[in-house]
Formats: structure tokens, C-alpha cells, sequence
């Protein structure tokens, strides 16, 4: 079954101002609260997100989730785009970089069906 990723902040630096991150992209329930939401990078691979987490919960109406510092977020994303460093994504770039005022995020990895036969 496909696996899909969201992931968004759950902790802030109180010194650093949020700032306008403009309406989420995407539906469902999970991560509403939050200032920003992202879906799965393009060049995110789910597997390896899932394999990274320490002590994922599985929780059978949202698959699992778990908490990584902003440290350990932008370790992630650097191994997946070490193999074609030009991958991008401005609002990715924005949430990971050094004066984010996000600091602790959930990442969200689901599964869905698409629909087609196995």
C-alpha cells in the first residue's frame, strides 16, 4: 500500500516571530492547528522518513506519527536531497532554515489506497 507523509510544527522558538505562512495547501484534519503544513517533498522517500523515527506511535486511524527536533528534520531532508542537491522547494527551504521559528515537528506517515488494482 502507498505511503504518504505531512509533517508540521509543533514547537516554536518564543523569540522568533512566526510570521505569515499563508492558508494550508491541504485538507484532513491532522496538522490544522499548525501555522504551515506540508506534504510529502517530491524527493522524500516514506519508507526512509518512518525508518528514521525512534519511536514511531501507530495509531490504526492515522498509521503513525511521531515528534523530530528542527536538527534532526534538516539531517533528513539533507540525505534525500544528497543525491541531486538542486531539489528544492521554497516553502520547505523556509520552514527548515536557520531562523525558523519552528522547532520540534510531527511528521504524519499514512497510508492510502489509490484506487488501482495491486
Amino acid at each position: 500500500m502507498p505511503l504518504a507523509v505531512r509533517i508540521w510544527p509543533v514547537a516554536f522558538d518564543p523569540e522568533v516571530p512566526i510570521g505569515d505562512w499563508g492558508p494550508l495547501r491541504y485538507g484532513g484534519s491532522a496538522g490544522a492547528g499548525a501555522p504551515w503544513r506540508y506534504e510529502l517533498p517530491y524527493w522524500w522517500e516514506a519508507e526512509r522518513v518512518l525508518a528514521a523515527a525512534q519511536d514511531p506511535t501507530y495509531r490504526f486511524e492515522v498509521a503513525w506519527e511521531f515528534d523530530l527536533p528542527i536538527e534532526a528534520l534538516r539531517e533528513l531532508d539533507a540525505e534525500f536531497r544528497q543525491d541531486d542537491p538542486a531539489r528544492s522547494d521554497p516553502e520547505m527551504d523556509r520552514a527548515l532554515a536557520q531562523d525558523s521559528p519552528f522547532t520540534v515537528f510531527r511528521i504524519y506517515v499514512f497510508e492510502w489506497e489509490s484506487g488501482l488494482p495491486d
